[in-house]
């Protein structure tokens, strides 16, 4: 049984068929269909075409690109039916136009006061290329505060607490070098 809550607020149970990818139940309060899907993964094929010119690949080498605005919409409506992993494919994603548009693409709803985030991410961002750990991990906790998902502001948190605990040479340059995988 999954739950999931209509616009107008009422919360909305369903049992999945598994017949259809997306199924229907109407909201008791207002009638609106609420969207249930049994899918947790998404795949877009933002395009065919790769810069790469690999042998043994046969992929075409047209630049034909999914539209940003269509993968947009497409991005949104999976977040409200549930989909918690999405991930990009065709040819080479990088080569779309417009990939950092899309990968970056949030609504008030997916990530609320997302602009008030960047701002201490900025900052935080600036502390920590400063070597100043402490102002820096607290600017990233402040983010934390308003998105406990944001897995870039976690990714600092744990960098600023590594370097205060070892703290890097005096001329380093605010570079991350990977010890291990």
């Amino acid at each position: 049984m999954k739950t999931r809550q209509c616009t107008c607020g009422t919360s909305v149970s369903h049992e999945m068929t598994g017949r259809e990818a997306l199924e229907r139940e109407a909201c008791p309060s207002c009638g609106k269909d609420v969207l249930f899907s049994s899918f947790i993964r998404m795949d877009v094929a933002m395009s065919e075409y790769c810069n790469l010119t690999c042998q043994m690949c046969r992929r075409p080498s047209e630049a034909i690109f999914m539209d940003k605005e269509i993968c947009k919409r497409g991005l949104t409506e999976a977040r409200e039916v549930g989909v918690e992993t999405i991930s990009f494919s065709g040819g080479e994603p990088f080569v779309h136009p417009a990939i950092y548009e899309i990968l970056d693409y949030h609504t008030e709803k997916s990530y609320p006061a997302m602009s008030d985030a960047m701002g201490h991410f900025r900052d935080g961002l600036a502390k920590y290329r400063k070597s100043d750990f402490a102002g820096a991990r607290a600017l990233f906790g402040r983010v934390l505060a308003i998105n406990p998902d944001d897995k870039a502001a976690q990714l600092y948190v744990g960098r600023c607490d590594q370097l205060t605990e070892s703290p890097p040479p005096e001329d380093w340059g605010g570079v991350w070098v990977m010890e291990h995988k």
